[in-house]
């Protein structure tokens, strides 16, 4: 886990990897091909999970459907650290881990719901999870706020301490026009 909150918050390809995340378009623009990012980033989950697969199989028996426990464990981790957040989802394993382990130890009638209480006491004081990412959706906002998806005005930056008014978010389009061999028609 350190290894990769490492790679993905310290080097270029975790900057490419965030910036293809938060905002393809704009990557795109600048010149990353981001069907490979997303290809690339893939493939490493992939190998991550196999390496996980090698490591449980002499552990647990193997069978169809093995991962479906974890599966929900997975889910409830990042809802509780919170969409987007690297930060919030290790912190959330660490807590999920911790009421497991206590929850079985200590309390093992209620150990199977340990994880659910827990999960439901963030999101009943913190809604948006643990560490919420800025411009994350509100409860009930359909889109990203700041991107434009929802058609709403979106706010300008401040001005000398006073906040501008909100600017409408045009989109921005380039037409071209085959180039003129001659303007003028011969004359004979």
């Amino acid at each position: 886990a350190g290894l990769m909150y490492v790679t993905i918050q310290k080097t270029r390809f975790g900057m490419m990897i965030r910036a293809a995340a938060s905002n393809p378009e704009m990557a795109t623009s600048l010149g990353l091909d981001i069907r490979w990012i997303h290809a690339l980033v893939f493939a490493a989950g992939v190998a991550l999970a196999a390496f996980a697969g090698m490591i449980a199989a002499p552990v647990s028996s193997v069978f169809p459907g093995m991962g479906n426990q974890v599966l929900i464990v997975c889910f409830v981790i990042v809802v509780i650290g919170g969409i987007d957040s690297l930060k919030g989802a290790l912190i959330a394993a660490l807590l999920i881990g911790f009421a497991d382990t206590f929850g079985k130890v200590l309390l093992p009638e209620v150990a199977s719901i340990a994880v659910y209480l827990l999960m439901a006491v963030v999101l009943l004081f913190r809604p948006l999870g643990l560490i919420a990412r800025a411009g994350a959706p509100s409860c009930g906002s359909p889109a990203r706020a700041g991107t434009g998806r929802t058609g709403r005005l979106a706010p300008a930056p401040a001005v000398g301490g006073r906040p501008a008014l909100p600017v409408p978010r045009v989109a921005a389009t380039v037409h071209t026009q085959p180039a003129a061999t001659h303007l003028h028609p011969a004359s004979p």
